[in-house]
C-alpha cells in the first residue's frame, strides 16, 4: 500500500514530466495501432492478389485427390463442371488448371 502512495506522490509532484510521459505513451500506442493496421491491410492485399493470380478462390478436385494425389484421379469432363460452375451467380470466370503433383513429378489435370 505504501508503494502506491509513493508512486502517486511522484506522479503528482512532477506534473509536467508525468504529462509528457503519458502523452508519449499514448502517441506510441496510437502509432503502433496505425502501423499494425497498415501491415495487416497490406498482408490482406497480398493474399488477395496471389489468390486471384495463381490459385483462384476455389478449386474443384476429384474426390480423394487431395488425400493422395495421382495422375489417374482426374475429372472426366472438366468443361461440363466449368459450365455448371459458371451458372452460379457469384462466379466471374473459371479455367481448368494443370498442376504438377508433389510426388513423382507427374502432371494432374
Amino acid at each position: 500500500m505504501i508503494i502506491h502512495k509513493i508512486a502517486f506522490r511522484n506522479i503528482f509532484r512532477h506534473k509536467r514530466r508525468s504529462l509528457l510521459t503519458g502523452l508519449m505513451m499514448a502517441g506510441g500506442c496510437f502509432l503502433f495501432a496505425v502501423f499494425i493496421g497498415m501491415i495487416d491491410g497490406g498482408y490482406g492485399l497480398l493474399i488477395d492478389m496471389f489468390t486471384r493470380d495463381h490459385t483462384g478462390h476455389i478449386q474443384i478436385h476429384k474426390k480423394g485427390y487431395l488425400d493422395k494425389p495421382s495422375i489417374y484421379k482426374v475429372i472426366k469432363d472438366p468443361n461440363a463442371v466449368g459450365e455448371r460452375t459458371a451458372l452460379l451467380p457469384y462466379v466471374q470466370s473459371w479455367a481448368p488448371r494443370i498442376q504438377e503433383a508433389h510426388h513423382k513429378g507427374s502432371l494432374v489435370y
